[in-house]
């Protein structure tokens, strides 16, 4: 028979996971607890078992913070005797686990998982004598705390995130955390770079409005995720207050990470906007225009494509029965201050 070692419930009372010595994980439903069984046949049993979830057993478990509703997930982290914190979505309302990412940065065994309140920072604590903080953004280890005599055992934030304390034998430590903890503006861009947008939560949706300049007029995208992203339309935007050329902004960066054409470095992230690069040739504008699809593009690129591709879209590959070219006057001028600028 199997040791539990872990166990916790989701934010919203749903779901309760466990994990145990035999490298399973269980998922149960909260309110089966309440149901009066008839026989041992009606005992209560989960509604969904993950087998060999981690090598040598599983050690603990902890749900994020937040409940992903739009989205209909959940999420989980999980530790374990092979060293490895694995990130998980639990599926609702069926309860299925799918396995997201695993971080391997600890160097034994993995005692005990801890979310921030608001769900930002993720904390880990080991037999290896480290507590380590992670970026629930990019999954990033973005702190190491070594200063500990034996196996760390416990760990916890504070209400705030600015204090972290983990303890060892007889010793708590406290450590007081930078209020920049959390993922710089590079680390996010490239982590929306590498994850698809139809796999964005609503946290991260929000995150990357930052990332091109766009505010949230009117909680417009309090509930949106990468999936409703992909739906949204021009009227949408307009209705919700956007100018026609940010809806427009908005739409084509949507369609820029639907069809993964933009191609950037890291060093050139943080200079060059998003909207000043031609989707076909990935590099900055000098003549863009206007296609009837709603996207900007460097002219010689787009006739040479609508010459050789029988008139499609380079961004929806569908067809266009309009192919007029109209030139974009303010954004060849807004590409030529910029350029400017970087040179003075």
């Amino acid at each position: 028979m199997s040791t539990v070692f872990g166990i916790d419930i989701s934010p919203d009372l749903k779901f309760l996971v466990t994990g145990c010595s035999g490298e399973r994980l269980k998922v149960w439903l909260v309110d089966d607890l309440n149901r009066s069984f008839n026989s041992e046949e009606d005992l209560f049993r989960s509604v969904y078992t993950k087998e060999e979830a981690h090598d040598l057993g599983v050690t603990c478990c902890a749900f994020h913070p937040n409940t992903y509703q739009p989205e209909g997930y959940y999420v989980l982290a999980t530790g374990g005797n092979d060293a490895l914190i694995k990130i998980w979505r639990i599926s609702n309302p069926g309860g299925e686990l799918k396995l997201k990412h695993s971080l391997s940065d600890h160097g034994s065994s993995i005692m005990a998982l801890r979310y921030s309140v608001d769900g930002d920072l993720l904390g880990s604590c080991s037999v290896d004598k480290t507590a380590r903080v992670w970026s629930t953004i990019t999954h990033k280890c973005i702190a190491v705390l070594d200063q500990h005599p034996s196996y760390v055992s416990s760990c916890a934030f504070s209400g705030d995130s600015s204090l972290f304390v983990s303890c060892s034998e007889n010793y708590v430590s406290c450590w007081r955390l930078p209020r920049s903890t959390g993922p710089d503006d590079d680390e996010i861009k490239m982590h929306f770079l590498g994850t698809p947008i139809q796999d964005w939560s609503g946290r991260e949706v929000l995150l990357w409005l930052e990332t091109i300049g766009v505010q949230d007029k009117s909680e417009f995208f309090a509930n949106s995720t990468g999936k409703t992203l992909l739906k949204l339309t021009q009227d949408e935007l307009l209705v919700a207050g956007y100018t026609d050329e940010v809806a427009h902004q908005i739409r084509q960066n949507v369609q820029w990470k639907r069809h993964g054409n933009i191609q950037i470095q890291r060093s050139s992230l943080p200079t060059i906007p998003a909207e000043f690069i031609c989707p076909i040739t990935h590099e900055v504008m000098e003549e863009p225009v206007l296609l009837a699809d709603g996207f900007v593009y460097e002219e010689i690129a787009i006739k040479e494509w609508l010459t050789t591709r029988k008139q499609t879209s380079p961004m929806t590959n569908l067809a266009l029965d309009d192919v007029t070219l109209v030139p974009c006057t303010s954004i060849k001028l807004a590409i030529s201050t910029f350029l400017k600028n970087q040179t003075t």
